[in-house]
C-alpha cells in the first residue's frame, strides 16, 4: 500500500509539471484580459494650475513675476482677466484675478500701467526655501540666514522681515508689535515685489 501511494503520488507530481509546461508554451495565445492604462487628466489640462508648481520667491510667485504685464500675466493661464463684479461690490471690474485655487489666497495689485505691482499671500503657498503662513521667525532665520533682514516695524503694530535678490524682494509680515517679537513669533502674510521694499499692507476699497 504505501509503494502504491508513493506511485500514485509520483504520477500526480509528473502530470502537474506537464501541465505548467503547456500553460507556459509561448505558443499558446494568452487566456490573461488586458486592462488599458489610463491617463487621469491633470489641472493644467482643464485650464487650471498645478498647486504644487506655485512657490513664492523674491519678485515672483512660480512663474508669475512682478512687472509682467495683465497679458503677459493672463498668459501664464494662472489669471481670469476683466472680472466683473456686482455693481454694489466696490471692486467694481478687475484686470486681473487669480484663478481656483488660488483666489483669495494670493491676490495681485497692479500700477496704473497694468503691470504687476505686488503679490500678496495669505494661505497655503510656500517660498523655494519652505518657509509660508504659520512658520516661525526662526524657520525664517534658519532658512535664509544672513539674507534676512533685522525685524522693523511695519505700521499698524506689525512687524515686517525682507529678503531681497537684486531689486526683487519679499517681504514677511508678523502680527506683533516690534517689541514683542520673538524668534517664535509666526509668519502671517507675505508679499512680493520689485525696486520697492513690500508694505506688507493690504487696505479694503
Amino acid at each position: 500500500m504505501r509503494i502504491r501511494l508513493f506511485t500514485v503520488i509520483a504520477v500526480l507530481l509528473v502530470a502537474s509539471a506537464c501541465g505548467d509546461k503547456k500553460a507556459a508554451d509561448p505558443t499558446e495565445p494568452s487566456k490573461t484580459p488586458t486592462t488599458a492604462t489610463t491617463t487621469q487628466p491633470t489641472a493644467i489640462a482643464t485650464g487650471e494650475p498645478v498647486p504644487a508648481k506655485l512657490d513664492v520667491a523674491p519678485g515672483r510667485i512660480g512663474k508669475v513675476h512682478v512687472g509682467m504685464t495683465v497679458a503677459e500675466a493672463a498668459a501664464t493661464g494662472f489669471f481670469n482677466t476683466n472680472v466683473k463684479y456686482p455693481a454694489d461690490d466696490c471692486r467694481g471690474t478687475v484686470a486681473l484675478e487669480w484663478k481656483a485655487p488660488y483666489k483669495g489666497q494670493v491676490d495681485v495689485l497692479l500700477t496704473p500701467s497694468k503691470r504687476i505691482a505686488a503679490m500678496g499671500v495669505a494661505k497655503t503657498l510656500m517660498t523655494d526655501k519652505g518657509i509660508g503662513i504659520g512658520s516661525s521667525l526662526g524657520d525664517a532665520t534658519f532658512a535664509y540666514a544672513q539674507a534676512l533682514s533685522l525685524p522693523a516695524e511695519a505700521g499698524y503694530g506689525q512687524t515686517g522681515v525682507y529678503v531681497n535678490s537684486g531689486d526683487n524682494w519679499l517681504g514677511f509680515l508678523v502680527n506683533e508689535k516690534f517689541s514683542n517679537v520673538t524668534p517664535n513669533s509666526k509668519i502671517t502674510f507675505m508679499e512680493v515685489t520689485k525696486g520697492a521694499k513690500p508694505d506688507l499692507m493690504r487696505d479694503g476699497c
